[in-house]
């Protein structure tokens, strides 16, 4: 769990947050003021009950962004309550999945998110013909990408492609 737990931090702050707190849960904090709170859930099967304890805690924190990291299993109620939520975002991550930082692999290459204003030059320029990555892609996930993004992608020899998140 130390494992998962440092690979967190590295990927908040890959994704421009401030950590705020490092306590029980991790609290980070955008330039734009938008929260994030990281759950580390040890139980053996990450269930309702569970999302229900986590979900009064962002209400009286007012954070609406959360990242779950679970051991174990999750049950499939768990997925569905969590799928059907829409005030709120929910990552969800095994332990296994923060093992390792992927994106400090000597053979990745690096993924920067378009502006909007650069997305909407792309677009227009290209009319969205572009690669795709997938929403699941464990780098989309590690980043948070969403779909309809528009990624930039810089390999080693400064060869630049972009894709789309879809």
């Amino acid at each position: 769990m130390e494992r998962a737990y440092n690979i967190c931090i590295e990927m908040l702050e890959q994704r421009n947050y401030e950590i705020i707190s490092r306590e029980e849960q991790i609290i980070a904090l955008k330039p734009d003021g938008e929260q994030i709170i990281v759950f580390f859930a040890d139980t053996i099967k990450f269930n309702v009950q569970n999302i229900q304890i986590y979900i009064n805690m962002m209400h009286n924190l007012e954070i609406n962004h959360c990242i779950i990291v679970y051991n174990g299993t999750i049950t499939p109620f768990a997925k569905k309550a969590i799928l059907q939520s829409t005030e709120m975002t929910f990552e969800l991550f095994s332990v296994d999945d923060l093992q390792i930082n992927i994106t400090k692999h000597i053979l990745q290459p690096k993924f920067q998110l378009l502006t909007n204003n650069e997305t909407d030059k792309m677009t227009q320029q290209y009319l969205l013909k572009f690669g795709t990555l997938k929403k699941e892609d464990p780098i989309c996930r590690f980043y948070n990408f969403q779909k309809g993004n528009i990624i930039k992608i810089i390999r080693s020899n400064n060869c630049i492609t972009y894709r789309i998140v879809k």
